[in-house]
């Protein structure tokens, strides 16, 4: 279909929208193609600068209005620049602003961001304040749309590396005043949880409050949960975190708990923001405390427990207080010929831990 057209038709509307009508005025359609089996059209065009998300959502739908037979109107802007390190200085904060409207949880990930072009490899670094955002925008197929995005925009086609920075301070998701966690800071008596056939102690005497309220009441160990329970509560240490979406908009994070006895899936369901902001705290924290009620999943038809509270837990490890050590001279890991679960970085974490010189 001829560009020329096109422009004619839209320009001599005099029903669009005065931001839309001057934005049309300041461009240059280069191409139209025109999918007759998905009856849509791609409009290729160049303009002066990168228009917001909103501006060019705005001409996508005045546009549609205008060409009622066609099913949908994709817009493609092109913006000319010396390089893509200009383009990137200049357009920055409105580049995020496509990824927000298709991620909105994006935003809370990349809240004090910062980027680096390595032009050599053609690479994009951009560097993030959460290990857990990295992993999630990642996951969530964040860098290929971004790349999509600038081979789009520009004439340039880096390579992009979501990457941590532990400088970058993040920032809190939910903007609400978090519990007072001043109070209360001791339970009235130690608590423990199995480690094998042997006991470790634990405590809680930092304890914050991540979900709902402070946790009293008595401690049951994951092995003898064995039915359906309402307040039940059990500590560990958390893994496989991960974060679903639902189709209502809400979100749902699922981790597993673990206090060397047995294991359970636990879930929470809660709007976006407030499931990222868990599971942030969550993955940071070396135990939690959590209460809630366990149930039969219907989908797995295992024992979950749907989460109401979750406190921090300190769990003190095992020790090695003999005054002269003893030295491992043999051990089966991971690298074992399969007889063996235990990584080579945590044995020798575990054994600095201890006061090994070995």
């Amino acid at each position: 279909m001829e560009p020329n057209l096109i422009e004619n038709s839209l320009f001599a509307n005099n029903s669009l929208p005065d931001e839309v009508k001057d934005f049309l005025q300041r461009i240059t359609i280069s191409k139209v193609n025109v999918s007759q089996v998905h009856n849509t059209w791609e409009i290729y065009f160049c303009c002066p600068e990168l228009p917001s998300f909103s501006l060019l959502d705005n001409c996508r739908q005045s546009i549609a209005k205008l060409l009622p037979e066609v099913n949908k109107i994709i817009l493609k802007p092109k913006i000319n620049y010396s390089s893509l390190q200009a383009f990137l200085k200049d357009n920055w904060n409105n580049f995020l602003s496509f990824l927000y409207a298709k991620y909105p949880s994006a935003q809370g990930w990349m809240a004090n961001s910062y980027w680096r072009l390595n032009e050599k490899e053609n690479m994009l670094e951009i560097f993030l304040g959460s290990q857990l955002g990295v992993k999630y925008l990642t996951k969530h197929g964040c860098i290929k749309f971004m790349e999509e995005l600038l081979a789009i925009f520009t004439e340039y086609k880096p390579m992009i590396s979501l990457k941590f920075d532990e400088n970058i301070e993040p920032v809190p998701l939910n903007k609400e005043e978090t519990p007072d966690t001043t109070a209360e800071k001791s339970l009235s008596n130690n608590t423990s949880i199995a480690n094998n056939d042997k006991e470790v102690v634990s405590k809680s005497n930092n304890e914050e409050i991540i979900l709902g309220k402070k946790i009293k009441g008595e401690i049951k160990k994951i092995k003898d949960v064995i039915e359906e329970e309402p307040n039940l509560i059990i500590c560990g240490k958390a893994f496989d975190i991960e974060i679903k979406q639902l189709k209502t908009g809400r979100a749902i994070l699922v981790f597993n708990l673990t206090d060397l006895t047995d294991s359970i899936t636990c879930k929470i369901i809660k709007e976006q923001n407030e499931i990222e902001e868990i599971a942030e705290k969550i993955s940071s924290c070396p135990g939690l405390m959590v209460k809630g009620t366990a149930q039969i999943d219907r989908f797995s038809q295992e024992l979950n427990l749907m989460v109401q509270d979750i406190n921090s837990f300190e769990i003190k490890t095992r020790t090695d207080q003999a005054p002269e050590k003893r030295i491992e001279l043999h051990l089966h890991t991971k690298m074992s010929s399969m007889d063996g679960v235990s990584s080579i970085k945590d044995l020798v974490k575990m054994a600095a831990g201890w006061g090994h010189q070995a």
